[in-house]
């Protein structure tokens, strides 16, 4: 390769760097790099494997740079050659290293497996394709790997901005929902202090009528009792 190719996909790196630093967490991670793969770099095909809880890796999110094809690259009836893939994700599984192989059926393809590493441990796997006879030259190969590295670290990004996002959701329902019981036991209080001071007026009003019954004539006491009663 050229060092004029070089520093051209040493561009495309910077773009994509750029591009995935934009990504929020709404965004599909593996959907945009998928994307941006075929636009920037020129691969045919590329998709992304996941580590389940299980432990397995989950290939999901294939792109093809020719999207409305009625017969695409690999598909999901071609049982034989998913099986092959499924074997070299392995391999990168338990390598930790790059893997690549060439199909001719039904057409000549040759794929990179990319581990997408965290914390040391292979998480994910970055499949690309080309339609080519060969190999895919070692040094496109060593910019898939600076993809590769690219993405899983956006990637943990994402998961970590979504986790924070939940955690505040989940901070802001356990605010929402304490205001909610200090409101209600506070209009409760407020309730009681109200038919607390009642019922002493009340205590208050019967006890002065009782003093003045002893002191006043009838018609003294009943207009006391209606002013009381108005009051």
């Amino acid at each position: 390769m050229s060092n004029n190719w070089e520093g051209k996909q040493g561009q495309q790196v910077i773009k994509l760097a750029q591009y995935l630093t934009s990504l929020n967490v709404q965004q599909d991670i593996w959907n945009e790099a998928g994307k941006v793969l075929i636009s920037f770099f020129g691969v045919d095909l590329c998709a992304f494997g996941e580590r389940s809880t299980e432990g397995a890796i989950i290939v999901r999110n294939w792109i093809y740079a020719d999207q409305n094809s009625s017969q695409p690259l690999i598909s999901p009836d071609q049982s034989a050659i998913l099986a092959h893939i499924q074997e070299s994700i392995d391999e990168t599984l338990d390598s930790g290293f790059l893997t690549t192989q060439l199909l001719t059926e039904p057409e000549p393809l040759s794929l990179a497996f990319l581990p997408i590493t965290h914390e040391n441990l292979v998480n994910a796997v970055m499949l690309v394709g080309h339609r080519m006879s060969q190999p895919i030259p070692n040094e496109q190969l060593g910019i898939y790997l600076a993809v590769a590295g690219l993405i899983g670290s956006t990637a943990t990004r994402l998961a970590s901005e979504r986790e924070l996002r939940q955690h505040r959701h989940h901070l802001e329902e356990l605010v929402k929902e304490r205001t909610t019981a200090l409101t209600d036991a506070n209009r409760q209080l407020q309730q009681e202090v109200g038919e607390r001071k009642r019922n002493e007026t009340i205590m208050a009003t019967r006890l002065r009528l009782m003093t003045l019954a002893q002191s006043q004539t009838l018609e003294q006491l009943l207009r006391a009792t209606l002013d009381e009663a108005e009051k």
